[in-house]
């Protein structure tokens, strides 16, 4: 996890913060049954998993899962490189 990731989650709520970390173990893990994942449709092979008003963008090249961004949907989209 980046400085950026980790001051963002840090000034979520404790529920929220804890809630961030394990959806992305879980992206990690590719364990994905419960979760909102959708993939960005300008983007190859880069998905967003929704978290209330946040997003994880993450991409899959092989098998190999990047977290990319983790941040609110309106700033989120904005800063995909």
């Amino acid at each position: 996890m980046t400085k950026e990731w980790i001051k963002f989650i840090k000034k979520q709520p404790n529920h929220i913060a804890k809630f961030i970390y394990e959806t992305v173990e879980k992206i990690v893990l590719w364990d994905t049954s419960h979760l909102n994942i959708v993939s960005i449709s300008w983007k190859d092979n880069m998905y967003r998993c929704r978290i209330g008003n946040i997003r994880i963008v993450f991409t899959d090249m092989n098998g190999e899962i990047e977290i990319k961004k983790i941040w609110y949907r309106w700033w989120v989209y904005k800063r995909i490189q």
